[in-house]
């Protein structure tokens, strides 16, 4: 299983309150977004509210994982294995990839301005086919969520 390291110990607090903040941002933003969609009705707005709604999702299911290693560890090893782990902490270590990877490719979706639900299907299902048989989760994790948000924020910029 794979490792990861918790050095200094105070910045595992500071991370837990910063996924905590941006959780209740982007929540926010989903709900003003949804507030938006219930007086336009354009699906672009709809699909914007859901991902930013799978976002603060994953943030909160992260801050759950990093609450819970937290409050059951001493911070006198400074290394901590996933493996000694099971059951809550991997559900929310999965929960987070998902809706995180779910609400990128969502807003990645949107920014190609296809309506096609097989096209959506297809996004889908090649990240998370390329999540399930990937040897390191967590780097294809991190690769794919890097070249959305790089695919999301060129597209915008260039906008």
């Amino acid at each position: 299983m794979e490792s990861f390291y918790l050095i200094p110990s105070w910045f595992f607090g500071l991370g837990l309150v910063l996924e905590l903040i941006f959780g209740t941002i982007v929540l926010a933003v989903a709900l003003y977004s949804f507030k938006i969609y219930n007086y336009s009705s354009q699906r672009n707005v709809k699909l914007f509210a859901w991902s930013f709604l799978a976002l603060a999702i994953s943030y909160f299911s992260w801050a759950f994982v990093s609450w819970y290693v937290s409050s059951s560890l001493s911070f006198k090893e400074g290394i901590i294995s996933l493996g000694d782990f099971k059951g809550l902490v991997l559900f929310g270590l999965y929960a987070h990839i998902f809706f995180f990877l779910l609400g990128l490719a969502t807003l990645a979706y949107v920014t190609l301005g296809i309506k096609s639900q097989r096209t959506y299907t297809l996004i889908i299902s090649i990240i998370f086919i390329t999540i399930i048989f990937s040897a390191q989760k967590i780097i294809a994790f991190y690769f794919i969520a890097s070249l959305l948000l790089f695919y999301v924020v060129i597209y915008y910029f260039l906008e």
